[in-house]
């Protein structure tokens, strides 16, 4: 289904969510050394809701595999045009586990937004 989406329609767009279902809190990643960072993505137009995009995942580094098993494939700004405008097989070369120090910041903030309606 996403495979001509990687050959011809990769973008640019990483927060997890941890916890039990209805309780899921937000946990953060961030890069110490980088301001702004990007994660892999690729998108395709669907008859059923339009454009549709979707993160192109990889097994976790350390840094992650304590909260999930995979993470979102993480470019740096150098690399945003070599994702963009290379070729799928240079892109591929990309789709590894993030090799760099990250850290985690674990919060309480809910997932889910409770709006007044929806709080009891």
């Amino acid at each position: 289904m996403w495979r001509y989406s990687f050959q011809e329609r990769r973008c640019l767009a990483f927060a997890e969510a941890e916890g039990e279902k209805g309780a899921k809190t937000r946990t953060w990643f961030t890069l110490p050394d980088e301001d702004v960072f990007a994660v892999a993505g690729i998108w395709r137009d669907t008859p059923e809701w339009g454009l549709a995009y979707s993160m192109v995942m990889t097994e976790a580094c350390i840094h992650v595999a304590d909260v999930h098993d995979r993470m979102p494939v993480i470019l740096k700004r150098e690399r945003w045009a070599d994702w963009l405008d290379g070729p799928p097989e240079a892109a591929s070369l990309f789709c590894r586990p993030y090799p760099d120090l990250m850290v985690c910041d674990r919060t309480t903030d809910n997932l889910v937004r409770r709006t007044a309606a929806t709080q009891g």
